[in-house]
């Protein structure tokens, strides 16, 4: 593997890496529905719909499944950055590493069907992070159209 210019992945104690299996919902909505039905989160009509829906939102995706699956991982890294920070750690989202090269180091180099979605590293850090500043809400935040920058 060539050098690493992120050294937050090599320094970090743990660095999670969240992939996201494509052609996974289909796969498993079995062992899903048989614990929803077993919990009683699920009466038999909504199974009965998720069988049907499911494979129908999946199979009107398209080229898609590929990006929709990568978002889904990236909400659930979400959820472990704020878990962390609530913890008092220290976690950084992390993109431009080469997707094979992660594969590889996570014994997945043969899987085609197995999307990096983002590298998470997660530790204290060795000191405080100096905040940047942040810029004004109406730069990245609209109502209704791009074109009405909110103005706070």
């Amino acid at each position: 593997m060539r050098k690493s210019y992120q050294q937050q992945i090599v320094q970090a104690p743990v660095t999670f890496v969240f992939a996201a299996n494509v052609s996974a919902p289909e796969k498993n909505l079995t062992p899903i529905i048989e614990q929803a039905l077993t919990s009683g989160a699920w009466n038999e009509s909504t199974v009965n719909y998720f069988k049907t829906a499911v494979p129908q939102f999946q199979a009107g995706l398209g080229d898609k499944q590929r990006e929709y699956a990568i978002k889904d991982a990236i909400i659930a890294s979400t959820h472990l950055v704020l878990a962390a920070e609530s913890l008092g750690l220290s976690t950084c989202f992390m993109n431009g590493w080469i997707e094979d090269q992660v594969k590889e180091v996570i014994g997945a180099a043969d899987n085609p069907d197995l999307a990096i979605a983002v590298l998470v590293p997660v530790g204290y850090a060795a000191e405080p992070r100096l905040n940047p500043g942040r810029l004004p809400l109406s730069y990245n935040v609209f109502v209704d159209r791009i074109s009405n920058p909110y103005l706070g």
